[in-house]
């Protein structure tokens, strides 16, 4: 019995173990098909990488050739044009040539034709002569025998008929019928009338580009003119690359220098009210800042600034130009400038006319402005500012006639808040440094309580708000010299109005009348309910009885300064 216990248990055991040896021979199959399965997904995958990896390289490699092909020929096109304008300003020069040796010919044939003869010998009297003995003294010569003799005396003989001086007038005048009138030869990347129009509506893009170049040079201060480049960066930009296709590498490279390094514009609180530029640029997302430091830094570039007297093709230009192009195409295709209406096709079919128009901003319209700034700053300054000041004045006007416009306000009302010089100037106060509304004696108080009504209307309305301005009595920054022409007969003062001159005013068109004469206004006075007809029948005797008439002639006291003659270029 034991026995067989015995052997029960011994085939027990063994069997256990022969389970156990099975156990451990498939679990270690499994985990070898398992590493074998992984090892092959891993194969697998490291390949498709591996193929990835040369098909994008072969795509930015076959993208670089086509750029770099694209910029060749269009370096060959500008290279054949700029022989073909060498070749046109030589035979120009050519033609001016044989005009010289025309006219030298001429003149040497007048002069041959024409000899110069010796001057009449006159004896002179002796003492011994008699006055009496003298025949009488000629007449006095005319002109015409004036000239003669005084030609004799040099040594040319009058003409009598038409000479060649005036043949070759004749000649001078006939080429000029057949050449046409004198064409002003436009500048070196200066883009004409006709260049504009071919190209068709582009007053969006003109702006967008205006708004990158503050927002890449970081001049977004109202008058503020851009930098030339620091020396010792160029150098520096010269020595790191020697050729523009050393430079043209880096575009695909790394960063040479921080991009916290570079110096672009920077967004901040209230940047919209200050001024159009800094308006402009607080529109524009903070990754196309970003982009633009990220593209300055491939080139090493800390400040990017195009130096104008130097050619566009230089080494220094063409990086700053492939900075801008970039930059500017990018934040086209981001939608950054369609509030401004701008063709996603000048990041790409259009590339030639976007470059046309960059070198034209570049070089004619910062160009000039940076040279006037160096020739004399302080005109400079001050012609701006004139131009800046009549603009606010321009936009106070148009603010006002269309909020008279949309409150429905009568014709005359509306006709006086369009006259431009009715409202005041703004000008800088050289004390305290701000921008005062100069003072005008010539304005009555109901003029002005109108435009003070407009103002108040305009705050409740969704137009752009007006210019900040410091109302002050008397300001040291002077008064408005300059009297309305187009203005009604009650919106100057009484007694100013009454102390001009005649001539003054009588270029004054005070033949009609405009406000009702409430001070402060009152916009539900009956009379403004009223056709204009029944408006002058009601209140007009009344309000042109304060004026003389213009018969009368009184002396020019303290007024006489005023003009009404001065012309609005400026304002324009």
């Amino acid at each position: 019995m034991s026995s067989d216990s015995t052997n029960a248990a011994t085939s027990f055991e063994a069997v256990i173990a022969v389970a156990e040896q099975r156990h451990a021979e498939v679990l270690q199959n499994a985990l070898a098909e398992r590493d074998a399965a992984n090892h092959q997904r891993l194969t697998e995958y490291t390949a498709s990488l591996q193929q990835e990896f040369e098909a994008a390289s072969k795509k930015r490699e076959d993208a670089y050739k086509e750029d770099l092909a694209r910029r060749d020929e269009e370096y060959r096109v500008e290279l054949e044009q700029r022989a073909a304008n060498d070749r046109a300003r030589e035979a120009e020069l050519e033609a001016l040539r044989h005009q010289h040796e025309e006219i030298i010919a001429r003149l040497n044939s007048a002069s041959q034709q024409h000899p110069p003869q010796p001057p009449p010998h006159i004896p002179l009297p002796t003492p011994s002569d008699h006055p009496s003995s003298h025949p009488p003294l000629p007449p006095s010569p005319t002109p015409t025998t004036f000239r003669s003799n005084h030609l004799r005396f040099l040594g040319t003989q009058p003409q009598t008929g038409p000479g060649p001086a005036r043949t070759q007038r004749t000649s001078v005048q006939q080429r000029r019928a057949q050449s046409g009138p004198a064409i002003r030869r436009p500048q070196k990347h200066q883009l004409t009338k006709k260049d504009f129009e071919a190209m068709g509506d582009i007053t969006g893009v003109l702006n967008a580009i205006s708004t990158h170049y503050a927002a890449l040079s970081g001049v977004i201060k109202k008058r503020g003119v851009m930098a030339y480049p620091d020396p010792a960066e160029v150098n520096r930009f010269n020595n790191r690359f020697h050729t523009a296709q050393d430079a043209d590498a880096t575009r695909e490279g790394a960063e040479i220098i921080p991009q916290n390094l570079v110096q672009v514009a920077r967004k901040y609180g209230q940047m919209q009210h200050e001024g159009k530029k800094a308006a402009r640029v607080s529109v524009l997302e903070h990754s196309v800042l970003e982009l633009m430091q990220a593209e300055c830094a491939k080139y090493g570039v800390t400040r990017w600034a195009p130096d104008p007297r130097e050619a566009a093709t230089s080494n220094w230009n063409l990086a700053q130009q492939h900075i801008f192009i970039d930059t500017f195409r990018a934040a086209v295709v981001a939608g950054d400038y369609d509030h401004k209406g701008v063709s996603r096709t000048f990041a790409s079919s259009r590339l030639g006319d976007l470059i046309k128009l960059y070198r034209h901003h570049t070089f004619q319209v910062e160009g000039s402005r940076m040279q006037s700034n160096d020739r004399n700053p302080v005109k400079f300054a001050e012609k701006e500012g004139r131009s800046a000041v009549y603009q606010d004045r321009y936009r106070i006007s148009k603010r006002r006639a269309k909020t008279a416009l949309n409150n429905k306000h009568p014709e005359h009302l509306q006709r006086l808040a369009r006259s431009h010089r009715a409202h005041s100037e703004t000008r800088l106060n050289p004390v305290t440094g701000d921008r005062e509304r100069c003072a005008m004696p010539h304005r009555s108080k109901a003029a002005t309580a109108y435009f003070e009504h407009l103002d108040l209307l305009a705050q409740h309305d969704t137009l752009p708000p007006p210019p900040k301005r410091v109302k002050i009595t008397d300001p040291p920054s002077g008064e408005c010299k300059l009297l309305p022409t187009d203005a009604s007969l009650d919106f100057f003062d009484p007694d100013f109005y009454n102390a001009l001159p005649t001539a003054t005013r009588a270029k004054l068109n005070t033949n009609w009348i405009a406000l009702p004469g409430d001070v402060p206004f009152n916009p539900r006075n009956p009379a403004l309910k009223l056709s204009y007809d029944d408006f002058i029948a009601k209140c007009g005797d009344k309000i042109s009885g304060e004026y003389i008439e213009e018969d009368a002639d009184p002396i020019a006291g303290e007024f006489s300064g005023y003009d009404a003659e001065e012309s609005e270029e400026m304002e324009s």
